[in-house]
């Protein structure tokens, strides 16, 4: 199939030495001598490499360079090396996340300086911007790609992975390419696909220790994989896990709580060629997590009801308190379970249709001990929810042996949750205050009233209880398309149309308070929203190792509800949109010795979806900012100066500020707060977001003997002060942070087997600081309580991995 026109198609790119072409099973290598071959034979080749069957689309997940320097990457949804992506992206290889020792996506930031994830109900930022909430309603403005699915909740995503191929982390608003759009950035996971033709797999297993915890903690991670094939055209793998990991706080006295977390999952794929322009994959998987990992005090304020608490059980609060005290259960149980199907047909013009369906069901059971004192002050809240959601994204892929070559599609996503929520509790009253307990409700319903002669008691002093449910639907047609202009110029344009529509309906109040912190009543609402978004830019290739480019872009998250209905806050929030310009290079130097890139961008939000503390219900409430801006500049350079060492470094240079935020809710005691409780929050910094972040590591493996070799790594992560509240108060804010980790071990073929320590110098930083609601509201003071993760503390281990 000769080109009908002269010009090299993608050829310029991958002519670079040591560059390559991915091929689905094989990678291709075009070098410059090989410039002179026939256009015919070029376009086979070419075509065999991109589109030739349905997998070339796909199947970046198992490719493996003949240069182990080359990345491929599929953020534009076609197997590309990331040097030849004209955004700003980091790819997490499967080899950084072993070097590094990370497990699961909540610990993408180690290796990806422009994602900061908060222990606040795993609330995820990219460039600063995040959903920094803990309302179900809201979409997070982070989205989260799994094998193709766009998934509407993060616990879908942020759990144990297994298999993975990479972590792709795209920057800025992502609404073209990946389902459900997204205003600030994705997280692109990509696990193994099942491998024709081949048995095989993988046991691994690791022990880490956390010596510096009250309780001496340690964890347990287990793994599986087998791939079988079935037959020449089909293939099935399984993966399999298993974890423990020992909590962090130690509860003082009698342990009420589920302080620890366990995980355990099986994902089965099935991947089905049965002709040569046909390709179907299945992927099934359940899971089950259970436990919460304890917070703790970080500030107790003299002036404020839990400090008496507090010291009575011999805790101090502090930034390195690693005690509780507890009279009520925390506790978090989940499952996931899913089913997703993708069908690939290529067309005999060699493009594709590719069509991928898929369900998804997450439930939780949970609660927790909110003042987290042994004081009955809220011992309850309760979450009881059940999260479904169907998508369907119907794609018509265009090779890049065409001048004109992208993506067309449709999608459709529906979600459906229904949540049950209790917060009570009796505000540690006195005995000599319940005589007769219950309270009657307020006022009595006879009279005389009063304890024990009212025929209705209160349920609780003080609380609150809804009972939601609620349904969103998106409907998008999307594309994007590239022109080569020249072989050096490509022209690049994109547009998405979405319409979405949010139902939602709450009852609230059933049971009955002596104090109720919201109002009574049902409530019935709905909304929509239609949005045009859309990209252009442009690619210049200067030469075959450096590239240039920009774009500028518009991204869009759509309405949501507040889940707590109050009259005197607006129950709906708009729309969320955004606009970033983007400029950057690519490049390579002496012989793929030298990697560096760099990018540079602004982007601004309108209506930006915000979360702050409501002093007088008790509850953080959702808020459209009139406007902010995210700016900075991002790095990264990789040095092979040595055979076997390598030097990777990540930097994220960051100014986000609201430039437009009036009537934010202030902080307790917040100087200059006016009597409406509000303030203007134009010009403060946004919660979650560090202005310098950096990431650097360097490994270096030799030989040991002809079939053993040994490695030996280090790296080290560092990030600048942050804040997690809105009103940036001060109590909320952490300092700069710095983990050292580092690893040596051996491996062969079959083997690996490491020493590792995370955080090596036990640096105790949490994951996040919010204020303790009660102290808030009853006396004005900001009491604050601290969570924590696995790399808050040193670990320090051993892992070993069998290939069979």
């Amino acid at each position: 199939m000769p080109l009908d026109y002269p010009w090299d198609g993608k050829k310029r790119r991958h002519t670079r030495s040591k560059k390559s072409i991915f091929t689905g099973r094989k990678i291709m290598k075009f070098h410059k001598c090989n410039a002179s071959a026939s256009k015919a034979a070029l376009s086979i080749a070419l075509v065999s490499a991109m589109f030739a069957s349905p997998a070339a689309a796909q199947n970046a997940d198992n490719a493996e360079a003949d240069d182990p320097d080359i990345i491929i990457v599929t953020a534009q949804r076609s197997s590309q090396d990331i040097q030849d992506v004209p955004v700003s992206l980091t790819a997490v290889t499967a080899d950084t996340l072993s070097d590094r020792n990370i497990n699961t996506a909540s610990e993408i930031f180690l290796a990806a300086p422009t994602v900061q994830i908060s222990g606040l109900n795993d609330n995820v930022s990219v460039r600063g911007i995040g959903t920094l909430a803990f309302t179900p309603t809201v979409e997070s403005s982070v989205g989260f790609a799994v094998d193709d699915v766009n998934v509407g909740r993060t616990a879908l995503a942020l759990g144990a992975f297994d298999d993975v191929a990479r972590v792709e982390v795209l920057n800025g608003p992502q609404g073209l390419l990946f389902g459900k759009n997204s205003s600030a950035g994705l997280l692109n996971i990509v696990t193994r696909r099942p491998e024709l033709g081949e048995f095989g797999g993988f046991v691994k297993a690791e022990l880490n220790l956390r010596d510096t915890t009250p309780d001496d903690g340690y964890g347990v991670i287990l793994r599986g994989t087998v791939n079988a094939p079935l037959g020449e055209s089909a293939a099935l793998r399984i993966n399999t896990r298993y974890t423990h990991q020992d909590g962090i706080v130690k509860a003082v006295g009698a342990d009420l709580s589920d302080n620890k977390k366990e995980d355990w999952g099986i994902r089965a794929k099935l991947l089905v060629e049965p002709s040569d322009n046909l390709e179907i994959y299945l992927i099934g998987e359940y899971a089950e997590t259970s436990g919460r990992f304890l917070d703790s005090y970080r500030l107790a304020d003299p002036a404020g009801r839990v400090v008496d608490q507090i010291t009575a059980a011999g805790i101090t609060a502090g930034p390195e308190n690693l005690f509780i005290a507890q009279n009520a259960s925390s506790f978090r149980d989940t499952q996931i379970s899913s089913i997703q199907g993708t069908i690939a047909y290529t067309l005999p013009n060699d493009w594709q249709i590719i069509n991928v369906t898929a369900y998804k069901n997450l439930k939780t059971n949970s609660n927790l001990d909110s003042d987290r004192t042994t004081g009955t002050y809220l011992d309850n809240n309760r979450i009881d929810s059940d999260f479904s959601q169907f998508s369907n994204e119907l794609r018509l892929s265009i090779p890049d042996t065409n001048r004109v070559h992208g993506q067309l599609g449709l999608y459709y996503y529906q979600a459906d949750e229904t949540d049950d929520r209790l917060l009570g509790g009796f505000q540690n009253l006195p005995a000599p205050a319940l005589p007769g307990f219950p309270f009657c409700i307020n006022p009595p319903v006879v009279s005389p009233g009063g304890p024990p002669n009212c025929n209705v008691s209160n349920d609780f002093f003080i609380g609150r209880d809804t009972s939601t449910d609620f349904t969103v639907k998106s409907f998008a047609a999307f594309g994007q398309l590239n022109f080569d202009v020249t072989d050096a110029l490509t022209l690049i344009a994109g547009a998405r149309v979405t319409r979405d529509t949010i139902d939602i309906t709450s009852v609230q109040q059933q049971l009955n308070y002596f104090v109720p912190i919201a109002d009574p009543g049902t409530f019935v609402e709905e909304a929509s929203n239609t949005n045009f978004s859309y990209k252009l830019g442009a690619q210049y290739d200067v030469s075959d190792d450096v590239m240039l480019y920009g774009y500028y872009a518009t991204g869009y998250k759509g309405p949501a509800f507040n889940d707590v209905f109050v009259a005197t806050v607006p129950n709906q929030v708009a729309p969320e949109t955004a606009e970033t310009f983007e400029l950057g290079f690519k490049s390579n130097f002496a012989d793929n010795l030298v990697t560096f890139n760099l990018s540079a961008f602004l982007t601004k939000y309108d209506d930006y979806q915000a979360q702050s503390f409501n002093v007088q219900f008790q509850t953080f409430l959702l808020q459209n900012a009139g406007s902010l801006e995210s700016k900075g500049v991002e790095a990264q350079l990789t040095l092979r100066p040595a055979d076997g060492l390598t030097i990777n470094a990540n930097a994220s240079i960051l100014d986000s500020v609201y430039k437009e935020f009036l009537g934010a809710e202030c902080y307790p005691a917040q100087p200059g707060c006016g009597p409406d409780n509000t303030f203007d929050a134009s010009g403060q910094p946004l919660p979650a977001s560090a202005s310098f972040t950096s990431t650097i590591q360097g490994r270096y493996q030799f030989a040991v003997s002809d079939a053993l070799d040994g490695f030996v790594s280090a790296n080290w992560y560092h990030r600048s002060s942050l804040n997690f509240d809105v009103s940036n108060n001060p109590t909320t804010e952490i300092p700069s942070t710095d983990y050292i980790g580092a690893s040596i071990g051996v491996e062969s073929e079959s083997v690996r087997f490491s020493l590792f320590c995370r955080n090596c110098f036990d640096e105790v930083r949490p994951t996040g600081v919010t204020i303790w609601a009660g102290d808030a509201a009853q006396r004005g003071v900001s009491s604050t309580f601290q969570s924590w993760d696995l790399n808050s503390v040193r670990n320090w281990g051993a892992s070993v991995r069998f290939k069979f």
